[in-house]
């Protein structure tokens, strides 16, 4: 999707700032830390002073030894794009006038947002897989802040995921994509219905 496909100035600015801070930017890291690291040969002289394996050559020998390293950046992607949306959320309101819900962090409850915008008079039904895909992401983006990218029992209850309890949740590109593009199609849905 295209900045100038979206007609109105707030979602069109958003959407900018999220494709190039969190989707170019971050997505890129993501993406590219394994091969840059594996690119990187250590020196003995620091793998030595590091106190490393001597079987350690690159920064990717040494993170590989530890599950879920690499994925954690993928989490921190998801947990960008909430906190895009988030605040997304809140600059919207405030020029429609919408009065958000109660409690504290309101716009991080993305169903709560979503269920207010349509007792509003706004329509998403159009997107309805996409609005359960941003359910996880929120889902995720709170075990990466709150648990370190581990499961717990409200997790599984809110997704509905059987991974257990305790257990890293791996994401990758393709999840990440899928949520991001899922984004794109909610706030085509949400600029088509809002003045420009």
């Amino acid at each position: 999707m295209q900045a100038y496909e979206l007609r109105n100035q707030i979602i069109r600015e958003h959407y900018t700032r999220s494709l190039e801070g969190t989707n170019n930017l971050l997505f890129y890291f993501a993406s590219t830390a394994p091969m840059e690291d594996q690119r990187r040969k250590l020196p003995e002289s620091v793998v030595h002073a590091l106190g490393l394996p001597s079987d350690v050559q690159s920064m990717y020998d040494y993170r590989s030894r530890y599950n879920g390293i690499y994925d954690r950046l993928y989490q921190q992607c998801v947990v960008s794009l909430c906190s895009d949306i988030e605040f997304m959320f809140k600059c919207v309101f405030e020029r429609l006038q919408i009065q958000p819900g109660s409690g504290r962090g309101f716009f991080q409850r993305f169903r709560d947002v979503v269920s207010l915008l349509e007792e509003n008079g706004y329509n998403f039904e159009a997107v309805s897989d996409q609005i359960s895909e941003l359910e996880v992401a929120f889902n995720i983006r709170h075990i990466a802040i709150h648990n370190f990218g581990l499961t717990d029992e409200e997790f599984i209850r809110r997704t509905g995921y059987r991974l257990g309890s305790g257990v890293f949740y791996v994401l990758g590109q393709k999840e990440y994509r899928r949520m991001f593009e899922g984004y794109c199609n909610f706030l085509k849905c949400f600029d088509s219905q809002i003045d420009a």
